[in-house]
């Protein structure tokens, strides 16, 4: 065994492996899903004051769960959405692509639709607000 250091000569038949192996990783980012903080507060100047995160220029976890409840309410075509807390959120500040956030958000979880009565829903109301739950309801 050698060391590799700064002098050692390149070695082109692995730099062409290694960079045809990095084309294949290449795909496409999918739809934006998320533009940069930046640009959303630009339209939205009430996002910088949800809480002490967006007002430093970043989405905050809170801000993620409302609008990952509002994605699943929009795309079941539901009046109200109920997801877990995330355990974890590091605050974003950049863009995220379809293929980024299916990513990042790995989980076992299921999506469950459901027809409820209206009169149903005052009780479901109390038990999310009496657990670790995020709700998306119609606006």
């Amino acid at each position: 065994m050698q060391p590799v250091t700064d002098t050692t000569p390149a070695d082109a038949a692995l730099v062409r492996e290694i960079t045809a192996a990095a084309s294949l990783a290449v795909r496409e980012r999918g739809e934006l899903l998320v533009p940069a903080f930046v640009d959303l507060a630009e339209r939205h100047p009430e996002l910088s004051t949800v809480d002490q995160v967006t007002a430093q220029g970043r989405v905050s976890k809170e801000l993620w769960e409302s609008f990952l409840a509002r994605v699943l309410r929009l795309r079941a075509r539901a009046e109200v959405a109920v997801i877990r807390r995330l355990d974890q959120f590091p605050p974003l500040i950049g863009k995220l692509h379809e293929n980024e956030v299916s990513a990042w958000l790995d989980t076992e979880d299921r999506i469950v639709v459901l027809d409820v009565l209206g009169s149903s829903c005052g009780h479901c109301s109390a038990r999310t607000r009496a657990t670790s739950w995020r709700r998306a309801a119609s606006i």
